[in-house]
């Protein structure tokens, strides 16, 4: 089969969620293509993401926006894809480009459906628009949706009304693993010296954004204040400031619970699991997400969790994550105090951490991704 994979995302250097998702999904499906070839398809990108693979082709050379594209395929039937590729598969939230042949099969991706339950959480009005129109759309016009829990294929089958069996659950695999003992312990290591990390901390990591639901956190923490000053632990946020996040910055200061946080902002990828493993407790307090990948990758470096029961979230923790209930603050502060009381309960907790996240594999999500191609490809030969 000939495959078009579209990488746009890719073009942002500073890779957080679906450009972190598609970056180790194609290497993982270039690693175990076998007889297929697959062709990188970014508009916007004017240089191969991946010059190290050359089991491939790229295509892309930056002087046609995908914006300009959505415009033409208006007016124009885009015959490069109907005529010479078997399966194109959109990864990202776009308007999938118009196919003039049964021949080529179209496979999107969607991960949530966060528009639907938290509009507000979406930048502006332009971006919700974009989303409300353009994911309905994607996942009418695919022969297959892949998504990435079964939490998020029950919305798409409710929310969006497409039949279950059009859509697929392929989980995402986790790229991070523990640090060696002497990184962890390194006094010089960059990560410490640049973010200036406490000894001690808690760890939350995500876009400032409303469903991200911090306000439970902070006032969480105005809870535990007393014993965090008096064990010196600090709260360390690490994340891109999105949308309202001046009102959880106001929040902290309206607790006095500013010298007990440290905004550590984007912290480049290379650095997360020293950054995991380094915190006492990893907390994810989420109202609501597609997976929520930082969950595995906590448990992967050695660091016990405490999410929410709600959305994906059980899916992404299992049994090695505390759950608590999204809206208490008093059950997050009681989770919080319980791991930093108990070791035996930290031990467990990572034990069976390092189990659960040993689970989710890239190579097993990029052959599950084959046999949807393949089965596509069949069905149109």
């Amino acid at each position: 089969m000939k495959i078009l994979f579209e990488i746009e995302p890719l073009e942002n250097t500073r890779k957080t969620g679906i450009a972190t998702y598609i970056d180790n999904l194609c290497r993982a499906l270039l690693e175990f293509q076998g007889e297929h070839s697959f062709t990188l398809w970014g508009p916007d990108i004017t240089q191969d993401p991946f010059p190290d693979i050359h089991n491939k082709q790229f295509l892309g050379n930056g002087l046609l926006t995908r914006a300009t594209l959505e415009e033409l395929w208006k007016y124009t039937p885009f015959s490069k894809i109907s005529n010479t590729y078997d399966c194109y598969h959109l990864p990202f939230p776009a308007f999938p480009a118009p196919c003039s042949s049964k021949k080529t099969c179209t496979v999107s991706t969607i991960y949530d459906l966060a528009f639907a339950y938290f509009p507000e959480s979406i930048t502006e009005a332009i971006s919700y628009r974009y989303l409300s129109r353009t994911i309905p759309l994607q996942a009418e016009h695919s022969d297959a949706v892949i998504t990435i829990s079964q939490s998020a294929k029950e919305d798409i089958v409710n929310i969006l009304g497409i039949p279950a069996e059009r859509v697929v659950v392929s989980y995402p695999g986790c790229d991070i693993t523990a640090p060696t003992d002497d990184e962890l312990h390194r006094k010089d290591h960059p990560a410490v010296l640049e973010l200036k990390l406490p000894d001690r901390y808690l760890l939350c990591l995500g876009t400032w954004e409303p469903r991200k639901n911090l306000p439970t956190l902070f006032r969480a923490i105005k809870l535990l204040h007393k014993r965090l000053v008096k064990e010196n632990i600090f709260l360390c946020m690490s994340g891109m400031k999105g949308w309202k996040y001046n009102d959880a910055e106001s929040l902290i200061e309206e607790l006095g619970i500013g010298d007990r946080i440290n905004v550590l902002g984007y912290v480049k990828r290379e650095w997360l699991p020293l950054l995991y493993a380094r915190a006492e407790i990893f907390v994810y307090p989420s109202m609501y997400e597609g997976f929520g990948m930082p969950v595995v990758e906590a448990m992967a470096c050695g660091t016990p969790v405490i999410t929410t029961n709600v959305s994906s979230l059980p899916e992404a923790g299992g049994d090695a994550a505390l759950l608590v209930d999204p809206k208490s603050v008093d059950e997050l502060a009681s989770a919080i105090n319980k791991l930093l009381d108990s070791q035996n309960l930290r031990d467990g907790m990572i034990h069976r951490g390092f189990q659960h996240s040993a689970k989710f594999s890239w190579e097993q999500s990029a052959r599950e991704h084959m046999a949807i191609y393949e089965k596509l490809g069949s069905s149109n030969s």
